[in-house]
Parts: structure tokens; C-alpha cells; sequence
């Protein structure tokens, strides 16, 4: 489910998820993620009290997460797998091996939190397809798992719609 985080992520222009890709090493197939030298995790930034100086506010990144996550049904954010860049604060999501469920609506932990989304984004969402998604995510997911998203993208846009 890494790997499959890392397009989904490109495809919708988050960008918050690092390069991730399917290898096999030695007769073991797995995942290698880009690794950034320095991160923060959320639960370090509060218990050390740090302030983030970056140009994006926290506030700003928080709701590009809370969408990804209602999306690919995340059940395991954490604040040791929300980190940012220690020199300039933007927001870096690992830890995907608990996503991608059939279940419909959202984790038990964002279903409460209200979705923003810019224009921009709700067309991207809008453009997610069962045809590119099938393609981009052969091998990766199994369709059932595809037409959850879709799903919960549908659910997502229709609250954005009516202001939830």
C-alpha cells in the first residue's frame, strides 16, 4: 500500500507523499520510500514545543491530509507518521500499510473533522477514474479496493458540496 499511496498522491497533486516504489531485493519484494534527512515527526514538534517557521502553514496542510487519509481509507495516521521537513515545515506522509480498505466512509479518527477542499482539488478528485486508476494501480490493488476509493471519493466531493 505504499507504493500505491505515492501515484494516487501524484495523481490528485498533493504531493505529500515521498517517492515510493515497488523493488525486489535478493528474492524479497517490498517497497523503498525516498528518505528525508531530518524529519519531524507531530508528536516531536509538540512535545518539543517547536514552532513551524515554513512559507505553508500547518494549518493549510492538516486538510490536504485529512482528505488523502478519508480517501485511501487510512486507519493508522499517527502522530509519529505525520512528519514535515525540519528546514522548511511541508508536510510528508509515510506509513500507508494500514490503508486502501473496502470500507465506505471515513476512519474512525477524521469522522468528525470537516474536508476542505480548493476547487482545484475537488476536480482533481473528480477526474480519478476506475479506467486510469485500474491502469496506474495494476498490481497494487485489487479493484474491489479501487472501487471503495471511488466511492469514497464520491462521498468526499458530496460532503464538500453540501458544506460537512
Amino acid at each position: 500500500h505504499e507504493v500505491a499511496a505515492y501515484p494516487l498522491d501524484k495523481m490528485i497533486g498533493l504531493n505529500l507523499v515521498p517517492v515510493t516504489v515497488a523493488r525486489t531485493i535478493n528474492g524479497q519484494t517490498g517497497s523503498l520510500q525516498f528518505w528525508i534527512n531530518g524529519l519531524v515527526s507531530e508528536l516531536d514538534r509538540e512535545e518539543k514545543k517547536l514552532a513551524a517557521s515554513g512559507w505553508c502553514l500547518l494549518s493549510e496542510q492538516w486538510p490536504l491530509m485529512f482528505v488523502f487519509d478519508a480517501l485511501i481509507y487510512n486507519e493508522d495516521r499517527t502522530k509519529q507518521n505525520m512528519t514535515y521537513g525540519e528546514d522548511d515545515w511541508m508536510m510528508y506522509l509515510i506509513d500507508a500499510s494500514r490503508a486502501f480498505r473496502t470500507n465506505r466512509g471515513r476512519p474512525q479518527d477524521i469522522r468528525k473533522v470537516t474536508l476542505k477542499l480548493s476547487p482545484m482539488l475537488a476536480e482533481r478528485l473528480e477526474a480519478l477514474d476506475a479506467e486510469t486508476l485500474n491502469a496506474q494501480m495494476r498490481g497494487l490493488l485489487e479493484r474491489s479496493q479501487i472501487q471503495a476509493l471511488l466511492k469514497r471519493r464520491d462521498e468526499i466531493l458530496e460532503d464538500w458540496r453540501k458544506g460537512r
